[in-house]
């Protein structure tokens, strides 16, 4: 694997600040993290999140801690600063599903720390691939190849309302496209 510099000396930082990987499973704990992580997460200013805000009961449905779904903390001073869902099956994948973590401690470098010792857990329990479930920056430079994914779709509803819909969105954007400028950008606001 060729971890990138950066991320290299982001994970020792993280190490160096005494960071603590644990797996978290008790429900009182579970609920700990939405409150303290996830909901902090949500209502940071740098990010503009569409959906509507999730109950813990959503949430734990959601999220629900099983033989396949496990959620991984990096602490610091006893406190949660940051988590990772991941999701797998054995003999299979692991990959990563979701993350939250506060801001204030983001400077800990515990997202970087998090998956390189989820990566290590995976590696641990015999796990041959991890996905870092996209290819941005931050997950090309852990490394490793990027593999495109495909999705098949069989709509199945009356008329077929999903392909309908899907092809009414993608003619949209297209025509939004070849509109003159000046327009397309007046329609936009």
């Amino acid at each position: 694997m060729q971890l990138d510099k950066k991320r290299r000396n982001n994970i020792r930082l993280a190490i160096k600040n005494h960071l603590i990987f644990s797996e978290l499973s008790d429900p009182t704990d579970f609920l700990g993290y939405y409150q303290d992580v996830y909901c902090r997460w949500r209502s940071t200013a740098r990010k503009q999140i569409m959906d509507a805000e999730t109950s813990f009961e959503g949430f734990e449905r959601r999220f629900k801690l099983n033989a396949n779904r496990k959620l991984f903390v990096a602490k610091f001073e006893g406190k949660i600063v940051a988590g990772a869902f991941v999701r797998f099956q054995t003999g299979g994948l692991v990959e990563f599903a979701a993350g939250s973590s506060v801001d204030e401690f983001l400077h800990l470098k515990p997202n970087d720390f998090l998956q390189w010792q989820v990566i290590e857990w995976a590696r641990n329990q015999g796990f041959t691939s991890y996905s870092l479930g996209g290819s941005g920056q931050f997950h090309r430079e852990f490394g490793g190849v990027v593999i495109p994914a495909y999705r098949y779709r069989a709509d199945r509803t009356w008329l077929h309302h999903h392909d309908l819909r899907s092809g009414v969105a993608t003619l949209s954007r297209k025509l939004l496209h070849i509109m003159p400028p000046t327009f397309a950008q007046a329609t936009r606001r």
